[in-house]
C-alpha cells in the first residue's frame, strides 16, 4: 500500500513539473501574472504572444478593458497607447499581422455599426512599439495576407457616394506602408 501511495505521489509530481516546464504555458502565465501584479487596477481584455524583434523570444502584447495597450518583454512592461476602446464601438480585436517575411506587427481593430472600422498598426522599433498606420474606413477595413484595404465613401457633388478603396502594402526597405488609390 505504501509503495502505491508513493508511486501516485511521484506520478503527480512529475506531471506537475512537466506542466510548469512547457514553454508556452509558463511564458503566458508569467507575462500576464507579472502584468497583473504591477497593474492590479487594469483588467486584461485580450493578449497575443509573438516574436516582434526577432530575438527568438516571444513578447506579449496586452489590451486592457480600460483601452490601454502594453508590451511585456521579459520582466519589463512598457505602456504603449491609450484610447483604443470606444464606448459606442464593438469589442476591439488584437491580432498579429505578417506583411513581409520576418516582419510581424500588431493590429488593433474597432468597428461601429453600420460599417465603420478603425485599424491601428504597431511595429517594434528599438525595443518599443511604434504606431505605423492609423486608418478609418467608412465602409470597412479588410486585412488580407500582406495588405490592408481601406474602403471609404467618396461623396458626389450632386448627392450620393461611391465606394473607394485604398490599398496599403508594407515596404520592407523603407519600413513604412505605401498607399495606392485615392486617400480620404
Amino acid at each position: 500500500m505504501r509503495k502505491k501511495q508513493s508511486a501516485i505521489i511521484f506520478f503527480v509530481l512529475v506531471v506537475f513539473l512537466l506542466s510548469l516546464s512547457h514553454p508556452n504555458s509558463s511564458l503566458a502565465a508569467t507575462s500576464t501574472s507579472l502584468f497583473k501584479s504591477k497593474y492590479p487596477k487594469q483588467t486584461i481584455r485580450t493578449y497575443v504572444k509573438v516574436d516582434l524583434d526577432k530575438d527568438h523570444k516571444s513578447e506579449t502584447v496586452i489590451l486592457t478593458k480600460q483601452g490601454k495597450l502594453y508590451l511585456v518583454k521579459g520582466s519589463k512592461i512598457t505602456y504603449v497607447a491609450k484610447g483604443l476602446i470606444f464606448e459606442d464601438a464593438d469589442t476591439p480585436k488584437l491580432s498579429v499581422f505578417n506583411p513581409a517575411k520576418g516582419e510581424y506587427q500588431i493590429i488593433t481593430r474597432n468597428s461601429w455599426m453600420p460599417g465603420s472600422e478603425r485599424a491601428v498598426v504597431y511595429r517594434m522599433q528599438k525595443g518599443k512599439l511604434v504606431r505605423t498606420l492609423d486608418v478609418t474606413g467608412d465602409i470597412s477595413i479588410r486585412i488580407s495576407k500582406n495588405k490592408i484595404y481601406q474602403v471609404w465613401k467618396k461623396y458626389r457633388m450632386n448627392g450620393g457616394w461611391d465606394p473607394v478603396t485604398v490599398v496599403y502594402t508594407w515596404d520592407n526597405h523603407k519600413h513604412k506602408f505605401i498607399a495606392k488609390g485615392v486617400r480620404p
